[in-house]
Order: structure tokens, then C-alpha cells, then sequence
């Protein structure tokens, strides 16, 4: 098997505690499991950069208009929902045009959501750029991410989960 990219993230956790050997100072910790918890509790977030699709950015170019600048977010690796999803926000600063609508199974129940096509980059990492995906609006709002990466990206990875030590691996 070939990989094209590879991601590897390892959460390491400092801990700070008072010094006993010497009052007044502090020491700092590996903190061992931390990583493990981190993982647990706050998913698997990557950093992304979202464009246009290749398209729109070659129909801009051709009719010299400006072109959005791509948005640095989090996104959430979510193997519950079937596709891309992004923040309303997002959509809107990047000024994306609907392609149509597709029905959503979320938990709060089932929704018509927007579609759109984008661009995505993992910046910092040798993993592929999509040049073209589909996306549905959401609303993310009270989210630290602004994206989730649905099962139709990840169905292009190899990708290693371990709770145990906190580590994720992603190849393509």
C-alpha cells in the first residue's frame, strides 16, 4: 500500500504541580493518560484551510474577480455524519454558491440543508487537498469547530484511533 500523506497527532499534556523538594516552586509534569483523556472528551480536531471549489476559483480567475481568501478552522473527524458539514459562517464568508439542497439525518432530527462545493487542505500536513466535495450548511455556532469531516472524506483515509495513549493517525 502507498500512502500519498500522512498526519500523525499525539496529545501531550503538562501538568504543573508545587515543587516538594524546594517551597515556592513549581514543577511541570508529563501528564501521563492526559492524552488519552483529551482525546475522549474532545474528539479528533484537525486544523483545515476551506476554499472555493476548483471551479468557482477558475471561473473568478477567468472573469478577474476576487477571489475569497481561504478560512482557517477546526473541524471535527466525525464518523457519524455522512458528509461534509460547515458553519453557516463559513458559508457566508466565503460567499458560496448553493448547488441544491440534500436531506440531513442529524440528532436533533431530520432537516433540508443547503449544498455547496468546496475546496479542503490540511494545512501542516502532506495529506491530499480535495479539490472538490460536497457540503451541507449547519449551524456550529456553539461549537469550538466549524467544520465536521464526514465519512465521504474519510473514506479516502487509513485511520488509526487510539484511545489508549490519545494518538491518531491519518494516511491517504
Amino acid at each position: 500500500m502507498r500512502y500519498l500523506g500522512k498526519i500523525t497527532n499525539q496529545r501531550i499534556v503538562f501538568r504543573t504541580r508545587p515543587d516538594p523538594n524546594n517551597p515556592g516552586q513549581t514543577q511541570i509534569q508529563f501528564a501521563l493518560g492526559a492524552g488519552a483523556q483529551a482525546l475522549a472528551i474532545e474528539g479528533v480536531l484537525l486544523n483545515v484551510s476551506i476554499e472555493v471549489d476548483r471551479w468557482t476559483a477558475e471561473s473568478l480567475r477567468a472573469q478577474s474577480l476576487p477571489m475569497p481568501n481561504p478560512l482557517p478552522v477546526q473541524a471535527l473527524v466525525d464518523t457519524g455524519a455522512s458528509q461534509l458539514a460547515l458553519d453557516s459562517t463559513i458559508v457566508h464568508s466565503l460567499n458560496l454558491a448553493r448547488r441544491g439542497i440534500a436531506t440531513c439525518d442529524t440528532a436533533a432530527g431530520r432537516r433540508i440543508a443547503h449544498l455547496y462545493a468546496v475546496s479542503l487542505s490540511f494545512p501542516g500536513t502532506d495529506l491530499r487537498r480535495y479539490d472538490m466535495l460536497r457540503a451541507v450548511e449547519v449551524d456550529l455556532t456553539n461549537q469550538p469547530f466549524k467544520c465536521l469531516i464526514g465519512r465521504e472524506t474519510m473514506a479516502n483515509w487509513h485511520f488509526h484511533y487510539n484511545g489508549q495513549s490519545g494518538g491518531v493517525s491519518i494516511s491517504d
